[in-house]
């Protein structure tokens, strides 16, 4: 169910106080949206018996191990313990469409994640400073055009691997063993910029170059998101969501709208085979520079699908 007639339904709920719990949209046979006293609500069933426990911010409220006894309109919900998150804000803030998106796709995939844990990741998102910390757009299209390249051509989904560590991760994609950076530019030429002891100073590890340029035919990153999420078959784990939905906060609305891009080649390196440096001094620090690669041999097609396919088996 979408987040706009959730909140259709929220706001044409007229008999509503503390002691009634109305079922908005079952997800499934054990989690929900529900309303109380005009909050939205995620119940999921106790199964594990946490502890009671109560958290609550400026946005969300977490109650564990809360017995439910009855609904006002489904008397055939399953009494029991349950587990909530209370969307703590009015309907009318625009997190409430952040929040049922993520609430839904955990509680198709609740093995991936504690509740605990996902309720301190909504927090995570929705905490986040109100002056956004704007992210180059052109970079996170690249990072999803790869991602959509591989559901594509290869018929992999790599996006779990997507900034797994969150804001810490030092790679934008990594299976503990090996890594796979994007370098992204819209000017269409082989040029990336480098971050020399990033890229080169371990072992393991592929670059992905990106080439893209701006043009009106092109799509927009809201245009590619909507058709990556009509792939059902990929992107529907926890991990790619949350990355996505807090990258999204970090970028200017207004460029993910207009800003056109079209993809000129992706091309996928070997790092240890195209390091343009046998030593660099000791003495230099944080070194970054330009790399045309245009003369650097590329990985062919062929062998991609053997590497990403290895890649994604390795956890």
């Amino acid at each position: 169910m979408d987040g706009l007639k959730i909140v259709m339904v929220l706001n044409n709920i007229k008999d509503n106080n503390n002691d009634t719990l109305y079922l908005i949209e079952s997800i499934t046979e054990k989690t929900g949206f529900f309303c109380n006293d005009g909050k939205l609500i995620f119940i999921v069933k106790d199964e594990v018996g946490l502890p009671c426990e109560g958290i609550e911010t400026e946005y969300l409220k977490l109650q564990t191990h809360i017995r439910i006894s009855s609904v006002k309109n489904f008397q055939t919900f399953e009494d029991g313990y349950y587990n909530l998150i209370i969307f703590n804000a009015e309907v009318s803030n625009d997190n409430i469409f952040d929040f049922v998106n993520l609430c839904e796709i955990y509680a198709r995939n609740e093995e991936e994640l504690s509740f605990r844990d996902f309720f301190y990741t909504l927090i995570s998102i929705f905490q986040l400073p109100s002056e956004k910390q704007y992210k180059n757009a052109i970079g996170l299209y690249g990072e999803l055009k790869f991602m959509e390249y591989c559901a594509k051509d290869m018929d992999l989904d790599i996006s779990q691997y997507w900034h797994r560590n969150g804001e810490l991760s030092q790679y934008d994609f990594s299976n503990g063993d090996n890594f796979i950076e994007i370098k992204s530019n819209s000017n269409g030429s082989d040029i990336a910029i480098i971050k020399h002891d990033q890229i080169f100073e371990v072992s393991d590890g592929y670059l992905v170059l990106v080439s893209t340029y701006i043009d009106d035919t092109g799509e927009t990153i809201n245009e590619l998101i909507e058709s990556m999420q009509e792939e059902k078959k990929y992107f529907n784990n926890i991990n790619f969501n949350v990355n996505l939905t807090k990258e999204l906060k970090r970028i200017s609305e207004f460029d993910c709208q207009t800003m056109r891009f079209v993809v000129k080649e992706i091309k996928m390196f070997n790092t240890k085979d195209i390091n343009p440096f046998d030593n660099i001094p000791v003495e230099i620090k944080e070194l970054t520079y330009k790399y045309d690669m245009s003369e650097c041999t590329e990985i062919e097609k062929r062998e991609i699908i053997g590497l990403l396919n290895d890649f994604v088996k390795r956890i």
